[in-house]
């Protein structure tokens, strides 16, 4: 009986101290890990991991992710100690600027070390909307080029969620939008535009982020000598207001 109960207490210690050990992510590595914009839709954060670069046990929560890329990135060891995944290692592969992947991420515990020369740099958007979390998968690769037209590609649609990749040519006005939804605006390529008709211009490096309310208008003109890209992620459930 006094062994048993002895047991019981290890395990609850070791729990606690797993629980205490193990801190979120922007407390434990709060320059990988910069909070960008959050509201009662979406939360921004952005994600630095400088080249061989190794972060201490941090936790993440679970939730519908979309993950943004914004450069060419080497592989990047996650090594799960804890939580939904159980104990376990997984590599995501290298990474193209201006892609992006939608995952139904897991509550868990990790260590992260970049196995690469390179820096990989990324927006990770968590969703605070009612998701289906079996269908909300996939990768999409930018077609990015040296456009001399504007273009719109519906390139992931639901009745809950809706991604849309623009392309803004040089130098020419931009395609008129106006949000059917609540809408996160994200830059994939730097930006400068000017704005039209009463709207304000906006410039930034790629993952600068925008946030548009149901109803908004935007109209930009292009001033950059290169086509711009960015995305709309069009949110159209019902917010939970938690993550």
């Amino acid at each position: 009986m006094i062994r048993s109960r002895l047991t019981i207490l290890a395990s609850a210690l070791l729990a606690c101290s797993t629980a205490t050990s193990a801190q979120l992510g922007a407390d434990v590595a709060s320059k990988a890990y910069r909070l960008q914009f959050e509201n009662t839709w979406v939360k921004v954060t952005r994600v630095h991991y400088e080249p061989r670069e190794r972060l201490p046990e941090h936790q993440h929560p679970g939730g519908p992710n979309i993950y943004v890329y914004l450069n060419d990135g080497g592989p990047v060891l996650f090594k799960h100690e804890h939580g939904d995944s159980g104990e376990m290692a997984a590599v995501r592969p290298p990474t193209k600027a201006r892609a992006y992947r939608l995952a139904a991420a897991r509550q868990e515990t990790h260590i992260v070390e970049n196995r690469s020369d390179l820096p990989s740099d990324f927006l990770e958007v968590g969703l605070k909307t009612d998701i289906n979390l079996k269908t909300f998968v996939g990768r999409r690769e930018s077609a990015f080029g040296d456009s001399a037209a504007n273009a719109r590609n519906v390139e992931f649609d639901t009745d809950q969620i809706r991604v849309t990749r623009i392309t803004c040519a040089a130098a020419i006005g931009c395609e008129p939008l106006t949000a059917a939804y609540p809408t996160l605006w994200i830059a994939l390529s730097a930006i400068d535009f000017e704005g039209v008709a009463g709207s304000s211009p906006v410039s930034g490096p790629a993952g600068h982020t925008q946030w548009l309310d149901t109803g908004a208008t935007a109209r930009y003109k292009n001033r950059g000598s290169s086509p711009a890209e960015y995305l709309l992620v069009e949110l159209k459930s019902r917010h939970t207001g938690t993550r």
